[in-house]
């Protein structure tokens, strides 16, 4: 078991988790009640979420990972939009 420790404005946040999960199934048993930041992994289809300040799972959008041109004219390439809530019925 690792655990995770993260630093925001100096103030240390313990307890969290991160997940790597097989199914859609799995993370809809996963509880909502760990800290907002902890996230996700779904192996099935390679999507990620992470728990909002709601404590709703929600999916995260990293990007296409095609990189850049190597200069800061790029800075506004999407790393992280906000995420979307988490839809059981989709696969």
């Amino acid at each position: 078991m690792a655990i995770s420790i993260y630093s925001n404005r100096g103030i240390k946040n313990y307890g969290i988790k991160h997940f790597i999960l097989d199914t859609n199934n799995d993370l809809q048993k996963l509880s909502t009640s760990y800290i907002p930041g902890s996230t996700a992994f779904i192996v099935e289809n390679s999507k990620y979420y992470m728990l909002n300040n709601s404590h709703v799972w929600c999916e995260v959008s990293l990007g296409n990972g095609g990189g850049g041109n190597g200069s800061y004219e790029d800075i506004d390439l999407l790393i992280y939009d906000g995420g979307h809530p988490f839809d059981s019925s989709s696969g």
